[in-house]
Formats: C-alpha cells, structure tokens, sequence
C-alpha cells in the first residue's frame, strides 16, 4: 500500500487525481461531493483505492471511503502537491482577492455560481503550465463566461487586473496535514 497527498481534478463525474494514473475503482469517488484542487490523501493498493481522505482548511483528515485507516501502517505518505502547489497558491490567492471584494449578501446570492466558477478555474488551470500573467488572463475569461450578471463580472475582472502579484511566501505554502496521531513522515516525490 502507498499513501499520496495529491489534488482533485473535478468536472461533472469525470475525477482525476493529479499525478496519479487514476485507479481501476476510481469510480467509487462519485458519491462524494468532491471539487478541484481539493487536497485529499489516497492509499493506493494493487491499483486501487483502499482508503481516501479529505482535508478541511485546518489539514484535518476525515476518512470517507476505506474500512480501516491504513495510515496507522503506513510509514509515509508520498507528497504529489508540490508538482502544482505554486499555482494552487496563486489561482487561490487570486479567488480570495476579488471574493473578498464582494459584499456578504453578493456572496449569499451568488453562492451557487461563484462555486461552479471556482471548480471551473480550478478544473482548468491547477494541472496546466501557465505563468502568473496567463493564469490571471485566463482566470478573467472564465468570470466573463460565466452565469454571473455583467456588473459583477466586470467588478470581478477589474479587481482581479489590480490585484498584485503574489508574495513568495503565498507562493511557497505547502498544504497542511494534521498528522499528530500518526508516525508517519511525509515525502516529495516526482513520477
């Protein structure tokens, strides 16, 4: 058995997890309400899934398939992020600078739509070879197809434009994982 700590790719019922040949039983992940760039850890066994775990923005991990945490076996968790954790940082830094330029009631009213257009931007970008300027073009053509009315899409795409470029330290942030009850250590590692 091998742990990865890895993303979600996410469109509809098409899942992929980024830098993994998917497993045979990938299929058994629809049931979950997963988005992309999702951090998840998933123990691979004989190509398939034996455990999967979700992440909360603490690096809390809650179990969701999987009888038994292998984890408690496992002596490492082979740490796949890292190929996309800089455009993750940005992509994501981007949503929370223009979000946050909207007023609560926008973001009450529009919940449903900012969400598809989140895992859309995700969806398309977090797997791809962009650089920073591509990233925030490609990012404004998104919110100029989406559902959302004209004024907030152009309030959307004139923030995102000022929007400064990240700071190196957003950029290097790593995913947390609250690994506290376990002995286990966590590697990079390139397939």
């Amino acid at each position: 058995m091998i742990a990865y700590l890895t993303f979600v790719r996410k469109n509809d019922k098409d899942i992929h997890l980024i830098g993994l040949k998917n497993p045979s039983n990938i299929q058994i992940l629809n049931d979950l309400d997963l988005v992309s760039a999702q951090p998840i850890v998933c123990i691979l066994e004989n190509d398939l899934i034996t455990s999967f775990y979700l992440l909360n923005v603490n690096g809390d991990m809650l179990q969701v398939k999987g009888a038994r945490d292998y984890l408690f076996d496992l002596n490492e968790i082979y740490d796949l992020t890292f190929l996309n954790i800089k455009k993750y940082n940005i992509i994501k830094y981007y949503l929370l600078s223009i979000f946050h330029q909207l007023s609560i009631e926008e973001s009450k009213i529009f919940a449903d739509d900012f969400h598809i257009l989140e895992n859309k931007i995700f969806y398309d970008l977090l797997h791809t070879e962009q650089e920073n300027q591509q990233i925030k073009s490609h990012i404004i053509k998104l919110i100029n197809k989406s559902s959302l009315n004209d004024q907030i899409k152009k309030r959307l795409a004139f923030y995102l434009r000022r929007t400064k470029i990240a700071s190196r330290n957003i950029l290097r942030k790593k995913i947390d994982i609250n690994l506290l009850d376990y002995s286990i250590n966590i590697y990079s590692l390139i397939l």
